[in-house]
Formats: structure tokens, C-alpha cells, sequence
């Protein structure tokens, strides 16, 4: 067979090269009889001739079309010859077997086939041959001189090679251009095959034109549409405000190719969803207060647009916060507003508390928290009464609480706060709380001056006392030597505060005469005996003097507790 391109025919031949017919001249008839087959012509539109094994395979039939640019050869049979495969029937197991006994699988290149082949090809043994050479008179294999061809499966990876007769520099990207394929990128062989054969670039593109429109038709009759799985959710409830909602779609669809999936969704409220690369995003507003469906129907569709589609019901609630909305069925929330700064349907309606309400400190009245009031707390120290809509913030005296304050000796309220002082002749220490004595006979301050005496720190006070020999007949007078008199000493000392002593019980159970104090005429077990011990005392006549020194003849007086 020949295709002749310019004039869009072809032309059969005789295997000695005789020309036989003609497409264009080729009448309807009976079929030609040749040596083994039998010929016939295709009736218009189409253009070619049917081939027919005259003998035993004459349930296969070939026939060889032109469309005016390509030769088409398809070669049919009946179910009967299914399952006989392989080169004159050599099949074992699903592969066919060559001469020497390797295995050649079903699918293999067509490098491997003509392994297989030229394996059973018996040039000068033909009475060995699997092939009947009577039915095409004679032996052939005398004209076939014996080459391995090249296989295009050895150049596509190379197409300087494959095209190295085609003149052009730039036939290389031409083509890697011109054949890629648009599915999956990748280089048909046929529309490669064409350029290294014709070096023609536009049957290039027209042979894989032709691929892909077979490629896009079996896609287009084997496709199926898209189909929602059942875990897609069926329902749910959504707010008003800054919530969004979002749904992956691509992740609820069973389809051969996501990535060319497009998706719709209806109603589409365009200012507050969209879909990018499958995913549904809704940021939710308050355009559903005036809308009364409650439904949102998906369709998902593929390129071929086939089509599914899914329905999701939805509780709506408008409520300007969510903590505002009350369900009460299966419809959508009624709005509970929670103060009476806000009303309306949706507690959509605001009033500024800050234009109402006084506050003890009006610059920090928050107007965009809506609570019964909207000031902030009294500052430490103070505390709050509200007269109608206006905050008081009223000193807390803090020195009416010995719990709060702590102070050792005075407490002094102050605005919000309190501060500790402490007794003339004591110094606050650095807590700010505790109070120590402060000792006035320390070096350099002795306030004694007189000659003769000696200063004793008392707590909170002092006191001037003689040295010992020495007295004095008035607390203001100087220090004299005592005659006749024996001095045992001088004490000092200090009074617990445990100790209780009832002074008007012992002036009752004491007679003072001569201001000496009689100590025989009490008991041991008397509280004035208990004071004396305390003191170091001897028993005996004692008498105490008001600058603390304990001599025996001495007149004095007890000093004050």
C-alpha cells in the first residue's frame, strides 16, 4: 500500500511492485482475487481497500484507510480467533517463545518483537519455517537483506539524534514544543515518528492533533462525574462576627483528577465567602438577618462538567455576640440581650455608656464592654458606692483596722493609704512599721550634766541619778555626799509587762513612815515582795527614791508603773 498525499489517494501493489489499483479509480465490484487474498474496495466517504486472508484466516479482515493526510490500517476479527496469539501460534503461558525457548511477554517493544521474529525467520532453511511461502509465490526472504533497524524507543530520549536529517537548528525545540502532550507533558511518539520522518512540523502538529482528540474522546467516554462522600457533613450551626467557617471540599469528593475539579455554592453571599482551590471559606456577617433560607447547596463539577451536588442545613444566629444567642428548637437563635446598653433583635443597637454612667475616673470608662457598669474598679485603698449612674470612690481608714495597718505605735490615715509613727524619743525602723528607744545616754548626748550624776536610758525616757555616796533631798537638787549612811549599790531596772502590781492595794497593806518601807509586815506571797525580788532587793527596811538608787536610809517614794 501507498499514500500518495498530493493527490489524497492510495495505491495497491502486487508483491512484484505491479501497480494493482487505485483509490480514485476503484469501482464498486467484486473482489479482486490475488495469490492468498482477496481485495475489495471501501465504499464512500471512506477512501481504502478491506484485505482478506483467502484461506484458512479468513475471519480477519484489514483495512487500510486514508482521511487525505495519514494512512490508517485496522485490523479486525472475529471472536473466535481471541485467543490464538503470537507468531504462527508460538505461545506458552501468556508469552510468546522464539526459536531458542526465551520468553518474550505479551507487552513487550516492538525491539523485542523483532527479536522474537527474526528468531523464526529461516532464510536458508525454508522447508523449517513456520510460514506457508506458497500462498505468496515463493520465498521472500531471498529480497529482505538482513538489517537490524533503529527503534524509536532508543531516540526519544535523544532528539538531536532523531532528528539529525531535518536541516533546521531550531527543529529540536520545534518540536519538544509541538509534541508535548497536554495531559501529562510528556512527548507522543507518533507526532515525534512524523517530524524525524518528514522533518514537516505542521503534520507533526496535525498527527498529534490527532492524539490528543483520541486521547480526550476515550477520556470524555470512560470518565465518571465527581461524587460527594458520605462523611460530608449534613448540618451545622453557625455565628454572626468574626467566625468563619471553613470547608475543604476537595477533601469530601471522590474524583480520578481533584485538581480539575471547579466548585459553586448557592446562595453565595459575595462579600463574605468564596472558594479558592477548593476550599470554602465564610466569614459570617450579618446578611442572613434579612434572608430567610437556611440552606447551602455545593456542586462540584469536573472538566467534562459532569456534576454532583450536597445540601448543608445550618442554624443561624445573628446575635451581635455569641454569648447572646439562646436555641431553643432546631430554627435558628432568638437574641437575649444581657444589659441595657444594648436592644434590638440582634442586641444590635448600642448606647455608650460612657455618655450615661459618671465615673470616679472618666478616662478610663470602657464603652466597648457592656456590663452593668461601665468604670473600672475604686483605686487601692478606697472604696466604691454607686448613687444612680454615678461612682464614688471613698477613703478606706485603714487605722481602724489593726489587721491592715500593723503599726507599732501610731497609725496616720492618709488619701488611699496610711503611714506608721511612732512616741517622742523612739525612731521608726526601716519597715515602716516597728518602732526602737531611743537611748539619750549614748556617747555625746548624756543630758546628765550636774556633778555627780550618771544617766540611766529608760524605755521612752532617761533619769539622773546620783553616784554611789551621793544623794539628793529634791529630784532637781545636786548630788551631796550621805552621812552616816551605808550605800549597797544602785539598780537598774526595767518592769516587765507581765507583771501587775495593784498600787492601791499596797498602799493599804503598807504603812510608809518616814518614806521607808517596812518589808516584815508582808507576806512572801505579797505582789510588792514579788517586785522587790525582781529588783534584787535584800529583806530588810528599803526604801526606793525617784531616781531609781536604793539605799537604806534614803527617803523615797515607788516610782509609777
Amino acid at each position: 500500500m501507498e499514500l500518495h498525499r498530493p493527490s489524497k489517494h492510495m495505491a495497491l501493489f502486487l508483491n512484484n511492485g505491479t501497480l494493482l489499483k487505485t483509490s480514485d479509480n476503484y469501482t464498486i465490484g467484486p473482489p479482486l482475487l490475488t495469490h492468498g487474498f482477496l481485495v475489495m474496495g471501501l465504499r464512500p466517504p471512506s477512501i481504502g481497500f478491506r484485505v482478506l486472508p483467502h484461506l484458512a484466516l479468513n475471519n480477519i479482515a484489514m483495512d487500510v484507510t486514508t482521511d487525505g493526510e495519514f494512512m490508517n490500517i485496522r485490523v479486525t476479527s472475529t471472536p473466535a480467533l481471541t485467543n490464538m496469539t503470537g507468531l504462527a501460534g508460538n505461545v506458552d503461558e501468556g508469552s510468546f517463545v522464539s526459536q531458542n525457548g526465551i520468553k518474550f511477554p505479551i507487552n513487550a517493544s516492538e525491539m523485542e518483537m523483532f527479536d522474537f521474529g527474526e528468531s523464526w525467520s529461516l532464510r536458508n532453511q525454508p522447508q523449517y519455517s513456520k510460514f506457508n511461502y506458497n500462498l505468496s509465490e515463493g520465498n521472500f526472504s531471498t529480497f529482505n537483506v538482513f538489517s537490524k533497524p533503529r527503534f524509536l524507543e532508543h531516540l526519544l530520549s535523544n532528539l538531536t539524534t532523531l532528528l539529525e536529517i531535518c536541516p533546521s537548528k531550531n527543529v529540536t525545540a520545534i518540536t519538544a514544543d509541538v509534541c508535548k502532550n497536554k495531559w501529562d507533558s510528556k512527548l507522543d511518539k507518533d507526532c515525534l515518528l512524523t517530524m524525524a520522518r518528514t522533518c514537516n512540523a505542521s503534520l507533526a502538529e496535525a498527527v498529534h492533533n490527532e492524539v490528543e482528540r483520541k486521547h480526550e474522546y476515550f477520556m470524555r467516554k470512560n470518565n465518571r462525574p465527581p461524587v460527594f462522600l458520605t462523611s460530608m457533613m449534613n448540618s451545622t450551626t453557625i455565628y454572626k462576627g468574626n467566625t468563619s467557617f471553613v470547608l475543604n471540599l476537595t477533601h469530601s469528593i471522590l474524583d480520578e483528577d481533584i485538581h480539575e475539579l471547579r466548585f459553586e455554592v448557592g446562595p453565595l453571599i459575595s462579600d463574605e465567602m468564596d472558594i479558592v482551590d477548593g476550599v470554602f471559606n465564610w466569614t459570617v456577617g450579618t446578611t442572613l438577618r434579612n434572608m430567610s433560607g437556611r440552606t447551602l447547596r455545593f456542586i462540584v463539577f469536573d472538566k467534562y462538567n459532569m456534576s454532583d451536588e450536597h445540601t448543608v442545613l445550618f442554624r443561624y444566629c445573628g446575635c451581635e455576640e455569641s454569648d447572646q444567642c439562646s436555641f431553643r428548637d432546631e430554627n435558628d437563635a432568638e437574641c437575649v440581650c444581657q444589659n441595657r446598653y444594648s436592644t434590638g433583635t440582634f442586641c444590635e443597637i448600642k448606647t455608650n455608656p460612657c455618655d450615661v454612667y459618671r465615673c470616679y475616673d472618666q478616662y478610663s470608662c470602657n464603652n466597648s464592654e457592656y456590663r452593668e457598669s461601665p468604670c473600672t474598679n475604686c483605686p487601692p485603698g478606697f472604696y466604691e458606692e454607686d448613687v444612680g449612674q454615678t461612682q464614688h470612690c471613698i477613703d478606706i481608714n485603714e487605722c481602724n483596722n489593726t489587721r491592715v495597718h500593723h503599726c507599732d505605735h501610731v497609725c496616720h490615715n492618709t488619701v488611699g493609704s496610711y503611714i506608721c509613727l511612732c512616741h517622742v524619743v523612739y525612731a521608726l525602723n526601716e519597715d515602716n512599721r516597728t518602732c526602737t528607744d531611743i537611748d539619750e545616754c549614748d556617747v555625746g548626748k548624756g543630758p546628765c550634766m550636774k556633778p555627780h550624776e550618771v544617766c540611766m536610758n529608760l524605755p521612752g525616757n532617761y533619769t539622773c541619778m546620783c553616784t554611789s555616796g551621793y544623794g539628793r533631798e529634791t529630784p532637781d537638787a545636786e548630788c551631796k555626799p550621805k552621812a552616816d549612811s551605808v550605800s549597797f549599790g544602785k539598780l537598774s531596772y526595767s518592769i516587765e509587762t507581765s507583771i501587775h502590781i495593784n498600787i492601791s492595794r499596797i498602799e493599804k497593806d503598807i504603812s510608809l513612815q518616814n518614806s521607808v518601807i517596812d518589808t516584815g509586815k508582808l507576806s512572801d506571797g505579797h505582789p510588792l515582795m514579788e517586785l522587790l525580788r525582781q529588783l534584787g532587793c535584800s529583806v530588810g527596811k528599803t526604801q526606793i527614791s525617784r531616781s531609781d538608787t536604793i539605799d537604806d536610809d534614803e527617803q523615797g517614794k515607788i516610782p509609777d508603773a
